[in-house]
Formats: C-alpha cells, structure tokens, sequence
C-alpha cells in the first residue's frame, strides 16, 4: 500500500520518472491525540514490497535496496531552474477534523497577597515582615464562544494509513501537482 509521485528527479539511486512513498510505522499517543507517520521513499513499489515482511517468524529481512534518502533534485516540466528538496521522513498530525465547538470563556483574575516571613536585623532579633505574592484564580464564566477547533476522532484509526497517505499528499502538495500522485 503507497503511492506514487511522479516527475523527472535525480535521486541517490540516479535518475527516475517516480518515487514510490509509503508508510515504514506509526505511532499514536493518545493522551496527546498526535499521530506520528514515518514515511519511507522508494525507487519503485516491486523493492518496497520485497522489503517488508509478508508474515509473523519470517527469518531474513533483506536489504533495503532501492530505498531512496530524503534528498532529491526535482527538473520542472517548465525546464526552469532544477531545486534541492528534501522528502519528509517524520510527520506528525492531530488524529481529527476541524469542527466547531462550543468553548468556555475563561476570565483570569490576578490577585496580589501579603505573605509574612520572619527575617532578622543586625543583632539577630526576629523581626516579621511581608512580600507580595501573586496568587492567580480562573473563574469560568457561564458565557460560551463558538470556536473552530480539531476534536479527536478515534474512528479515524481504522482507516489509519489513508489518513497518513493523505496527510503527506497534503503536506507534498505545497510542492507537487495533484495530478503528480498516482495511487497504486
């Protein structure tokens, strides 16, 4: 499961008309509801799939070959100006969508306090003094505001790697056409 991207690159196994991208892991922390995708490049899908193992005990991983390092020369079909760019191994994403929500508004209210302390003069007598200390309470107020905010949506773990698929498609699109991504 992957992509294609298609273009005329240079890349650290030579020249190629694609670069076949796909999903090496993931990691989702809950608590955070931050996804982590690390993307691996290759220089076709036939050595991403021989790669990757087929079943659980098997004895040999080959080697990774055909795997490509993230930099890469991209020659615009414009014939201007070849540019470096470097492919992204590690992305994060919050694990939602946008919606909006109904949102507290907080008020904060700041309240300075005289605190003793005991200290002592030049003959060592105690003497009592006081600081000012900044002591802070939220109070919430009963008025709301409605806000657009990405809310967790934990259904979206079923279809985890369309959802990182279609992240980096996203985050490559700022550099690529759409019509540069071939599903395969």
């Amino acid at each position: 499961m992957g992509f294609s991207l298609k273009g005329d690159f240079d890349t650290s196994y030579g020249s190629a008309t694609n670069i076949y991208i796909t999903i090496g892991s993931f990691h989702f922390k809950k608590y955070t509801g931050i996804v982590f995708f690390n993307y691996t490049y290759w220089i076709n899908k036939s050595y991403a799939d021989k790669y990757y193992i087929k079943y659980e005990g098997q004895d040999t991983i080959p080697e990774p070959t055909g795997k490509l390092s993230e930099r890469i020369v991209i020659y615009p079909q414009d014939n201007s100006q070849p540019r470096d760019y470097i492919l992204p191994h590690g992305l994060e994403f919050f694990l939602g969508e946008e919606q909006e929500v109904e949102v507290p508004k907080i008020n904060v209210i700041e309240k300075k306090e005289q605190v003793p302390f005991i200290t002592f003069d030049k003959e060592g007598n105690e003497i009592i003094s006081y600081r000012e200390e900044l002591t802070t309470t939220e109070q919430i107020s009963n008025e709301s505001v409605i806000e657009k905010r990405k809310v967790l949506d934990l259904s979206m773990l079923n279809n985890i790697y369309s959802y990182g698929y279609s992240n980096i498609k996203k985050h490559l699109s700022s550099v690529f056409s759409e019509d540069s991504f071939i599903e395969e």
